[in-house]
């Protein structure tokens, strides 16, 4: 009996101690400084339209240290309960050392003791889930932690972006007043070229119209003066005519002058 006994406390010992679990031994299963530190609100004011992405990685984060907080107190609280089960076990085993003699203690240790086993598997059933459960949630942190990562690069790509932007459009803006300021000038010269040539049109109709009323009175003197010499070419022609005409005249009266000095004369002679 004495011997049944202490192979039924071994096997208790036995199979309470590859349960005996310490809180310690545990990995925990989210570290937050496996995460990249947030953005600095420098960085998030310069990217307004970026505001909704980074509470949402927050957020995130949150939930996956909740989530681990969670665990762990569960396990906690698992682990306080195996222990409970241990020291309830060695306090049966030493119960049961006590009345060796009782059969009827036995059989209720017996029980107790399968009660027990029944309990520590449901109790590593229980930490086998938890196990994957744990596993699970690690994964699930893991696959945040990329999406963090991700979204952290694809942030930084984009705010990368937005300073390039913002360096063109202040190009963009330096380069509208350099051309602001040409078309100003430009302007200013054109206006002082339409005032020139204004001027000058001015000038010059001022002088074509002087030319044109010089002409018409040089015209208007020429015809004058034109008709006055035709009228004294005219009574030039008319004198010319008369005094031909008394050439001829005077032709005649000469040859017969000749022709009775000729009869005179031969007719002195003979």
């Amino acid at each position: 009996m004495a011997t049944s006994t202490a192979r039924g406390r071994m096997t208790v010992r036995e199979r309470a101690e590859p349960v005996h679990t310490d809180v310690q031994d545990i990995p925990r299963t989210c570290n937050t400084e496996d995460y990249s530190e947030p953005l600095s609100p420098k960085q998030s004011a310069d990217a307004p339209d970026n505001q909704s992405e980074e509470s949402e990685i927050l957020k995130l984060r949150d939930a996956l240290e909740h989530q681990a907080r969670s665990y762990h107190s569960k396990l906690e609280q698992r682990t306080l309960r195996l222990n409970e089960i241990e020291a309830t076990i060695i306090a049966a085993a030493k119960k049961l050392e006590s009345h060796q003699q009782s059969g009827r203690v036995m059989k209720e240790y017996e029980k107790s003791i399968a009660t027990l086993e029944n309990e520590i598997d449901r109790v590593k059933r229980q930490i086998a889930k938890t196990t994957q459960d744990r596993s699970k949630i690690i994964e699930e942190r893991d696959v945040a932690a990329d999406d963090l990562r991700r979204a952290e690069l694809a942030f930084s790509d984009l705010h990368s972006k937005y300073e390039k932007a913002k360096q063109i459009v202040s190009n963009f803006k330096k380069n509208e007043e350099i051309l602001l300021n040409r078309y100003d000038v430009m302007k200013l010269k054109l206006e002082h070229r339409d005032a020139k040539l204004k001027y000058l049109q001015d000038s010059v109709e001022d002088v074509f119209q002087r030319m044109k009323l010089d002409y018409e009175s040089r015209i208007k003197s020429e015809d004058v003066e034109g008709n006055r010499i035709r009228a004294q070419l005219r009574k030039l022609e008319l004198r010319m005519s008369t005094i031909e005409k008394d050439l001829e005249q005077k032709e005649k009266e000469n040859s017969q002058l000749s022709h009775l000095c000729d009869d005179l004369i031969k007719g002195q002679r003979n």
